[in-house]
């Protein structure tokens, strides 16, 4: 594989004359590398990973998990970890169960989701899943990653490896024997607040059990197998669920009013008439020491989100510092009195919730809108940071839900979905569908109307094709040929059922699979046949909702800085869809795609006038590799251009939280001497260049004493975004080529293409060029989050960044979240007894290790340090 990591520096921004410019002295790690097909084959399929995954697990296999405690009975199949399978493994099968060594079934143990693959010589299924469902890189050892019980993924309720992760109560054993063993119930408890009531009640609403389930004759069998265990009544259950909820609300309430987030916090400036420093000098000096220790930890901002049709839900969203995601809390659900929504109510509604907690209002920072919502408020002539009544204490910035804006962009063009189907963030889902992904719970399929669209037109094939003997025996047969393993798998697109998102993706992806028979059949169709541009179309559609979904996924998930990439994702799949409809030929190909292209660029106008976007894009590491990027957001490649819009649009953000008093003017100070610009430039080189040799870039700066706090604000954030700018440029070839060796992409100045390598005939790789999302998805993100957790581990911030990059995680990007996805259904199983209180817990437990929580006496903030 050749990387030809040399030609980055064509679209990498470095720092001279203050413009991008092009030069291969500033991409010295970016030097073009080759790896030979035998050292591939050798990674691939060799006994260099077998070894690296024995020693890798051998260290952590006793207190983590062991492969042989993986093995697990579904009833039909039994699926063991791939390497007690088959040897000479590539370290990805780590993350995979499988029934048989073909490999061509396989089971996640992250998600426990069943793959299959059509090909046996290809991997690029199983590579994919890890990477967009899990962030995983191919090259990561499952059994070599830190896991813990309460952080790992395989925690996930879906996943089958969870039993694996708990304690080991092998010396709990139970018997018949005459002398018998029993427990104390209560000495199992490590935490007075948890008693064995509330433990019960949590378990009660984190699986949505009905309250009277302890009087479940088989529960009071198990519980009979202790002693002194308090006597459990479904009245004592409630007691408790009430209790517990009542303490979530407390724990609220106390973390508001114990904030000290009175904003703006003020910097106060040293009286500097007895200094020996230069007066700018001694102010910017006050100003970092106290920006350093600013504590912005107990802000938080506001989701606004449809649960159904007579639901609506207020939650919080906090930064966790530690395990660096953004949880979100539940504050209140409002029951509607009718089915109709009001999209004015959430004002009255918000209301309520300020004078339920008191002291929250002055740490709100932002309220984030479904697409609907947000248009009301910009209907209703907000100002670009509004105040949001009278009674505010604080102006609140409002943010547009970019989940529902993406729905609304493609649901309707491809599905001829009603927009009021759209309005509900959550919709009902049928029983007999439960829900394979996030977009099951925020579809409702009901009023779907495929008859004038492409799918119309595979449903009257698939009809046609069922009702005909010789057609279907047919097709039967080539499906049995195709491939033996996923033969039913493949038929069942007979039924092609559109009755959720799931199901149509996953007739849609069969049928793309089945396309050289459907085309060999066309002649032999009575009713209905589908063109080679038809096809295409299908083809195209399938992979662009493939994308849809791994962005609803991620734009809904605890990534914290996803307002990093909220605008450079978007104008990615701007120039995305230009392609798609660039390489269409015909205009009922081109036509929906068009029809998303016209809806997002709106979103990018509307993103464009969001300073905390602005902000983001500007600290997405990798926009300093992409000048079109720049143009785009910025509209110059210019340094000093963007440095200048970025602190213009910083300043007149962190004045909201941040307020410089006991200024003195330069008037009014004592003269500094012809010395100052010489003293300042020695200064600047210090605390910017860090003693870097790039001194004509110093000597073109413009040097003078503010003549007002905002003045010399400003000066220090240009100061800190310099900084910035100067320390990504510098690590930025270093991580592509690092990340591009290590995932087998090659880049050839303009282009990047990923080689995926066969299991074992080296002769069949396959190579393919990344489509501008799979570069975003692929290899930006994952790249820039590199970046910044080698930021925030290093200890050597910039104080700026630092504080925008605390406020830029504490704003939601989306109303909709993947913790609340279980709503969908939560009217079918939770029932209206007790309906907030059990879902407050069950979201609550969800994120936190309720026993680490001091209920009493701490703060929510508490348990994100």
């Amino acid at each position: 594989m050749n990387t030809t990591l040399g030609d980055l520096h064509e679209d990498l921004v470095t720092l001279e004359d203050n413009e991008i410019i092009d030069t291969t002295e500033h991409s010295t790690h970016s030097s073009s590398q080759s790896t030979s097909h035998g050292e591939e084959e050798n990674e691939e399929g060799g006994i260099e990973d077998v070894e690296t995954i024995e020693k890798d697990g051998s260290k952590r296999l006793l207190k983590k998990i062991h492969p042989e405690d993986e093995i697990v009975n579904d009833g039909s199949n039994i699926w063991i970890p791939v390497q007690m399978l088959k040897k000479n493994i590539a370290k990805f099968w780590s993350h995979f169960l499988a029934i048989d060594k073909e490999l061509t079934r396989v089971k996640c143990k992250h998600c426990g989701e069943v793959l299959t693959r059509n090909d046996p010589s290809l991997t690029k299924t199983f590579r994919f899943h890890i990477k967009s469902k899990h962030n995983i890189s191919a090259n990561k050892n499952f059994y070599s990653m830190n896991f813990t019980v309460r952080n790992s993924i395989l925690t996930d309720s879906n996943s089958h490896a969870r039993n694996s992760l708990q304690p080991n109560y092998r010396s709990l054993t139970f018997n018949s024997n005459s002398i018998r063993k029993c427990y104390d119930i209560n000495k199992l408890q490590n935490n007075t607040f948890l008693s064995f009531p509330r433990l019960i009640a949590i378990i009660i609403a984190s699986e949505g059990l009905p309250l009277n389930f302890s009087e479940i004759e088989s529960f009071k069998f198990l519980v009979s197998k202790f002693h002194k265990t308090p006597p459990l009544t479904t009245t004592l259950i409630k007691e408790s669920v009430m209790e517990l909820s009542n303490s979530i609300d407390e724990l609220i309430r106390r973390s508001a009013s114990k904030s000290d987030a009175s904003l703006p916090v003020n910097i106060q400036l040293s009286d500097t008439k007895n200094s020996d420093f230069p007066v700018y000098l001694q102010y910017t000096e006050d100003i970092r020491a106290q920006l350093t220790s600013l504590n912005l930890s107990s802000l938080v901002s506001l989701n606004f989100t449809e649960l159904d049709k007579t639901r609506s839900l207020f939650s919080l969203q906090v930064f966790d510092n530690t395990n660096k995601v953004s949880k979100i809390l539940p504050l209140s659900i409002f029951v509607r009195k009718g089915m109709d929504i009001d999209i004015n109510a959430w004002e009255d509604q918000l209301n309520i919730i300020y004078s339920k907690f008191s002291g929250l209002r002055e740490s709100v920072i932002s309220l984030t809108l479904p697409k609907n919502y947000y248009a009301k408020v910009l209907e209703n002539g907000y100002s670009e940071n509004p105040t949001f009544d009278t009674r505010n204490l604080k102006s609140v910035t409002y943010h547009a839900c970019i989940v529902t804006e993406l729905l609304h962009c493609f649901l309707q063009p491809f599905f001829n979905m009603p927009t009021e189907s759209l309005l509900s963030s959550f919709s009902f889902v049928k029983e007999s569908h439960p829900p394979n992904s996030l977009l099951d719970s925020l579809t409702d399929f009901s009023c779907l109307d495929i008859s004038s669209t492409v799918l119309g037109k595979i449903s009257s094939l698939i009809e046609e094709i069922n009702i005909n003997d010789s057609l279907k025996s047919d097709f039967i047969l080539y499906c049995n040929d195709y491939t033996q393993s996923n033969c039913n798998e493949l038929i069942s697109i007979l039924s092609f059922d559109c009755s959720s998102y799931s199901t149509l993706q996953n007739n849609l992806e069969n049928f793309v699979n089945l396309v050289p028979f459907f085309k060999s059949i066309n002649s032999h169709l009575k009713n209905e046949s589908l063109t080679d541009s038809d096809f295409r179309l299908i083809i195209t559609v399938e992979e662009t909702l493939k994308t849809f979904e791994q962005a609803i996924e991620y734009f809904a998930s605890s990534a914290p800085l996803k307002f990093t990439h909220t605008l450079v994702f978007i104008i990615s799949l701007e120039t995305y869809l230009a392609e798609i409809i660039r390489n269409s030929t015909f205009a009922k190909a081109k036509r929906p795609f068009e029809k998303i292209s016209s809806k997002i660029s709106k979103v990018k106008e509307l993103y464009l006038h969001d300073d905390v976007n602005l902000i983001g894009a500007f600290l997405y590491p990798s926009i300093f590799q992409n000048k079109n990027l720049l143009i785009e957001i910025f509209d110059t490649t210019s340094i000093n251009k963007i440095i200048d819009k970025v602190t213009k649009i910083a300043l007149k953000y962190l004045q909201k939280f941040i307020n410089i008093t006991n200024f003195q003017s330069s008037n009014n100070c004592k003269n500094d001497g012809p010395n100052f610009r010489e003293k300042l430039i020695s200064d600047y080189e210090t605390i910017f260049m860090n003693g870097s040799q790039e001194i004509e870039f110093l000597n073109n700066v413009k040097v003078s004493l503010p003549e007002s706090e905002d003045l010399l604000f400003s000066q220090i954030i240009r100061d800190d975004l310099l900084r910035y700018i100067n320390r990504i440029t510098h690590e930025l070839p270093n991580a592509y080529h690092d990340y591009l060796n290590e995932n087998d992409i090659s880049f050839d100045g303009s282009h990047f293409t990923k080689i995926e390598l066969p299991e074992e005939n080296i002769s069949d790789s396959e190579e393919w060029q990344l489509t501008p999302m799979e570069e975003i998805f692929d290899i930006h993100i994952p790249i820039s989050d590199t970046i910044w957790n080698n930021y925030i581990n290093d200890g050597n911030g910039i104080e700026i960044v630092n504080i925008l990059l605390r406020l830029i995680s504490v704003n939601s990007a989306s109303s909709i979240r993947s913790e609340l996805s279980f709503l969908h259904k939560a009217s079918q199983h939770f029932d209206n007894e007790l309906y907030e209180e059990k879902i407050k817990i069950k979201i609550l437990n969800s994120q936190y290790n309720l026993e680490n929580i001091d209920f009493n006496s701490g703060s929510i903030f508490d348990t994100c340090q």
